[in-house]
């Protein structure tokens, strides 16, 4: 059995306060998604689903990677692209390539 999922961050401008950036943690399961869908998703529809998101004004996958671990007999088989290597979901990426969440704690 081989599940797919899509981690990274959701960043963009929430709706109050007003055009200030944020973010949150993403962990799309595409393979639970893809099941409540009528027919089987692209991964664009999936991108566009996981960024469907009702705190944000719009927003963008920063980090993003698409996951894809498979079970064999005996052992657990990860594997993990970068969303950038998908030219279908380009235009749902954050623009920075270089954008990484910023901790308070980072500053301390």
């Amino acid at each position: 059995m081989t599940t797919l999922e899509i981690r990274g961050f959701v960043v963009g401008p929430i709706w109050w306060p007003v055009g200030t950036e944020c973010f949150k943690e993403l962990s799309y399961n595409v393979t639970h998604e893809d099941a409540r869908m009528s027919g089987p998703g692209t991964l664009r529809d999936h991108v566009l689903c996981a960024t469907n998101d009702g705190d944000f004004q719009s927003c963008a996958i920063a980090c993003g990677e698409l996951i894809a671990t498979s079970y064999r007999k005996d052992r657990k088989v990860v594997r993990s692209w970068p969303l950038e290597r998908f030219p279908s979901v380009s235009d749902c990426l954050h623009p920075d390539p270089d954008w990484c969440p910023q901790f308070p704690e980072d500053f301390d």
